[in-house]
């Protein structure tokens, strides 16, 4: 059994509306809208078709995914999905554009001078009640949000640097930052299937080069 601490319901919603389950064994039928339901048995003869549950969606994407063969660990950037299960630091944080605290959610793992970072909006943590102003999980949205807090200082940076790239490099920087555990916060063991938005060789923090990798969750459970 999983304990899911984060579902993206906004990407669950998007992908499973795209998958064409006909004749699978646990997903068949048509409800309303066209959607696949799932087929409950009662009393060995009765077949109910029941609208599936945000992890039933969530389940189907992720054997869709997994059968494509376009998940793969950390290492591999040819993958555009990202299956790991790694120690996380993890934690809400503001927005730029929201003073409020909590708007957008970070899970930084590490392995060998590699860094997974995962952020999406906080409102897909399992039990938070969310509003619809809550930020979206792209990459503009992340990385405005991620080069904002603790900033690093402009030393080094050359002048000549456009300002959005100035935040490319805050945005990394802080990466490697949160998830070394530099920011305080929890730590955990996650497994977590993400999509890749954007990488970055030789980032450095603190005299070592990193690789950076960060992407948005389809979900996040307990390993």
């Amino acid at each position: 059994m999983r304990f899911y601490e984060y579902i993206s319901q906004r990407k669950a919603e998007m992908l499973y509306s795209q998958l064409h389950r006909e004749g699978e064994k646990k997903l068949s039928g048509e409800i309303k809208g066209g959607i696949p339901g799932i087929v409950e048995v009662k009393g060995g003869f009765n077949q109910v078709i029941r609208e599936p549950s945000l992890t039933d969606k969530v389940a189907a994407i992720e054997e869709k995914i997994l059968a494509a063969e376009l998940a793969g660990p950390l290492e591999d950037d040819s993958k555009p999905w990202v299956l790991e299960t790694m120690d996380f630091y993890w934690g809400p944080s503001s927005s730029t554009s929201d003073s409020s605290p909590g708007t957008v959610v970070w899970f930084g793992g590490v392995r060998n001078n590699r860094v997974l970072m995962l952020g999406g909006s906080a409102k897909h943590l399992i039990g938070r009640k969310g509003d619809n102003e809550q930020p979206t999980s792209d990459l503009p949205t992340l990385l405005n949000a991620l080069a904002a807090p603790r900033a690093m200082t402009l030393e080094g940076v050359s002048d000549s640097l456009t300002v959005d790239r100035r935040e490319l490099l805050y945005s990394f920087s802080n990466a490697v930052s949160f998830s070394t555990g530099h920011w305080g916060g929890v730590q955990e063991r996650f497994t977590v299937l993400a999509n890749r938005l954007k990488s970055a060789s030789h980032v450095e923090f603190e005299d070592s080069a990193w690789h950076v990798t960060i992407a948005t969750p389809l979900f996040v459970y307990r390993a």
